[in-house]
C-alpha cells in the first residue's frame, strides 16, 4: 500500500497513508521519497494473541479483529474528506463505510487478473471434477485451465469460515467503484480482458508498484547470477500463502538446498503466479508450487541464520525470474503476485 501511496503522489496526488502506531517506522521511510510527501495517520490496532491455533484460526482472527478498527476509521473518514479510497480486498467493512461516508472505495489487489479469475471460480464452486477427481477443470476461463484437487483451497472444496469471509470480499469488491491491480496488461492480457468484460469488474493495472522502490537490491541478485557457470543454478519457486509448510519443513527444505551443494535462487511468491506462467504462458517450469505459505512462515527460513552460507537474501520484488530461469536452467515460475515476495541465493 505504501508503493500505491508513491505511485499516486508521484503524479501530484495528495496523500494520506492509515497505519498503527506499530507500524510507523516501516511505513515511514517510504513516505519521504520523491518530491512529494506523504502524510500519515495512526489507527490503534488492538492486542492480537492467537495460543495453539492453526494458521487458518489464526488468519480468521486477524481478519475478524480489524474490524474493530471501523469506528476510527469512520471518524478519520468524515474529518478529512478525501477524495478517494484505497484498501485491501481483505478489508471489505471498508467499503461500506466509505459508501457511508460519501468517499469512494477502490480495492487494491496485490496479485494479478490470473489469480482473481481463479479465485473466485474456485469459491463460487465454478469448476468441474476428472472423473478420478483429482483434478478439476475451469473452462469458464480463457486457457481452459485445470490444477490438481490437492493444488485447491480448502474453503473452495468445502465450506468453512473463510468461505463465508471470502463471500463478504467479493460483495464488497463488487460494491466499490472499482480495483488497482498489481499487474501489467502484456503480462496477461487474456485475464486482464476478462476480469474487465466477462466478470464486469472496473479495474486499473498499475502494478509491478514495488518497481517505484529503487532500494530494492535487485542489483545483488543479477550481479550474483552472472558470476555463476551456466546452467549451474538451481532455480527454486513454491507457492508461499496459506501454506501447509511447516516452518520444520521450510527450513528442511532451505538446509536441502544449501547442502545439495549446488548454487540455487528461491524465490517465495504466490502459487497462482506459478500456474500463469508455466500453464497459461508456457514460458516456464513448474517446480512444485503445490500448497500455500504464510509470511510469517517464510521470514525464519530465508534469514541467514537458516540459510548458512547463502551469498544474499531481500525483501521486495523480484523481476528476474525469466532471467534467472533462462541462466540457471533450474525452473520457472515468478514471484510476483504474493503478500510478501524475497529471495534467497546461496551454495
Amino acid at each position: 500500500m505504501s508503493s500505491v501511496a508513491g505511485l499516486f503522489a508521484s503524479h501530484g496526488v495528495r496523500c494520506t497513508i492509515i497505519t498503527t502506531p506499530a507500524d510507523d517506522h516501516l511505513v515511514r521511510r517510504h513516505t519521504t521519497k520523491g518530491d512529494h510527501p506523504i502524510d500519515l495517520l495512526h489507527l490503534p490496532l488492538p492486542s492480537l494473541e492467537f495460543p495453539n491455533q492453526s494458521q487458518s484460526d489464526a488468519a480468521m482472527r486477524f481478519f475478524h479483529s480489524l474490524e474493530s478498527l471501523r469506528d476510527p476509521f469512520d471518524l478519520l473518514l468524515r474529518e478529512h474528506h478525501p477524495d478517494f479510497v484505497v484498501s485491501d480486498a481483505f478489508l471489505p467493512w471498508t467499503a461500506e463505510i466509505a459508501r457511508n461516508a460519501g468517499v469512494p472505495r477502490l480495492v487494491f489487489h496485490i496479485m494479478g487478473f490470473f489469480p482473481l479469475c481463479m479465485y473466485e471460480m474456485l469459491e463460487r464452486s465454478n469448476f468441474s471434477y476428472s472423473p478420478n477427481r483429482e483434478t478439476i477443470f475451469i473452462d469458464s476461463l480463457p486457457g481452459h485451465v485445470s490444477m490438481k484437487v490437492s493444488q485447491v483451497q480448502d474453503s473452495a472444496l468445502q465450506r468453512n469460515d473463510f468461505s463465508e469471509f471470502y463471500e463478504r470480499v467479493m460483495a464488497s469488491n463488487a460494491e466499490s467503484y472499482g480495483s488497482i491491480v498489481n499487474t501489467f496488461y502484456e503480462l496477461e492480457p487474456e485475464y486482464a480482458d476478462h476480469y474487465k468484460t466477462a466478470m464486469g469488474r472496473k479495474a486499473w493495472h498499475v502494478g509491478p508498484v514495488n518497481c517505484l522502490n529503487t532500494e530494492n537490491d535487485e542489483s545483488g541478485c543479477v550481479s550474483w547470477l552472472d558470476g555463476q557457470k551456466p546452467g549451474s543454478v538451481v532455480y527454486v519457486c513454491f507457492g508461499s500463502w496459506w501454506s501447509r509448510f511447516t516452518s520444520e519443513q521450510l527450513c528442511g527444505i532451505a538446509h536441502g538446498l544449501k547442502d545439495s551443494g549446488r548454487p540455487y535462487l528461491w524465490v517465495i511468491g504466490n502459487f497462482y503466479n506459478e500456474k500463469l506462467v508455466v500453464d497459461v504462458l508456457k514460458v516456464g517450469v513448474a517446480v512444485g508450487a503445490e500448497v500455500w505459505a504464510m509470511e510469517e512462515e517464510m521470514r525464519p527460513v530465508i534469514g541467514r541464520e537458516a540459510v548458512k552460507g547463502a551469498g544474499g537474501e531481500g525483501d521486495g520484488w523480484w523481476d528476474g525470474g525469466g532471467g534467472a530461469a533462462e541462466e540457471g536452467k533450474g525452473g520457472g515460475g515468478d514471484g510476483k503476485g504474493g503478500g510478501w515476495e524475497g529471495w534467497v541465493i546461496g551454495y
